[in-house]
């Protein structure tokens, strides 16, 4: 009875938390109620305009149930790590896996800051961090918001490493240059393409030829949209 009645007061703050998260990735249309007396289906999608629903699955678009599900998981972290000191905050290990499919790039912004206030500048843990975080993505552009906000804090940017998982070789290197330096998709397929072309590249012609003739696509159509946009 007790243990039961610690883990319903824990799903009541976690919806609280997943609430306030849902507003700091900019998503205020609807919230999240714990329904009483339920183990299952137990949450209702309340939305500002009065409506109410039952069923996550057929109310809400892709990037918003991403939105959700990495609200809940700041919240079991809030919630057990720092409210309730099941596990204790800087001891934790953190894995963060691709946070952001579905979103549009106004909320790949925001889950970057919420990331990093969460981890970094959360009052609630007095000022402490996780041991490690883990933070994996395909999202270039996502990555270059998170890593610009990382290297801006004094006191890890001395502890960030970045790597990539090379295509075709299935192994784990250094980032390169062209992605660390990422400014936008056109540059870094332009980048690969000059590389492959002047043999300074390590990839085989039979690897290459499944990406470099699409690459040249999109630098071709980036670069011709803009160039004769007005016509």
């Amino acid at each position: 009875s007790s243990r039961l009645e610690i883990e319903v007061s824990k799903l009541d703050a976690e919806t609280k938390f997943v609430n306030i998260y849902l507003e700091y990735l900019g998503i205020s249309k609807f919230s999240i109620q714990k329904k009483e007396n339920r183990d299952t289906d137990n949450l209702i999608i309340s939305y500002k305009s009065g409506i109410k629903k039952h069923s996550l699955s057929c109310s809400l678009s892709e990037g918003e149930k991403t939105a959700l599900a990495f609200s809940y998981f700041l919240s079991k972290i809030r919630v057990e790590c720092i409210e309730t000191k099941i596990c204790t905050f800087d001891q934790a290990i953190i894995v963060i896996d691709d946070p952001i499919s579905s979103l549009d790039e106004n909320r790949l912004y925001h889950t970057a800051n919420l990331i990093d206030s969460f981890l970094h500048y959360n009052d609630y843990a007095n000022n402490q961090r996780p041991s490690q975080t883990f933070l994996f993505s395909h999202n270039i552009t996502f990555l270059k918001y998170i890593t610009n906000i990382f290297y801006a804090n004094s006191v890890i940017n001395k502890e960030i490493k970045e790597y990539y998982i090379e295509p075709f070789k299935h192994k784990i290197t250094n980032i390169p240059n062209p992605l660390k330096n990422f400014t936008t998709t056109y540059l870094e397929k332009l980048d690969e393409i000059i590389r492959y072309q002047s043999k300074s590249s390590e990839i085989g012609y039979d690897d290459a030829k499944k990406f470099i003739p699409n690459y040249i696509r999109i630098v071709l159509e980036s670069f011709l949209s803009f160039k004769f946009a007005l016509v």
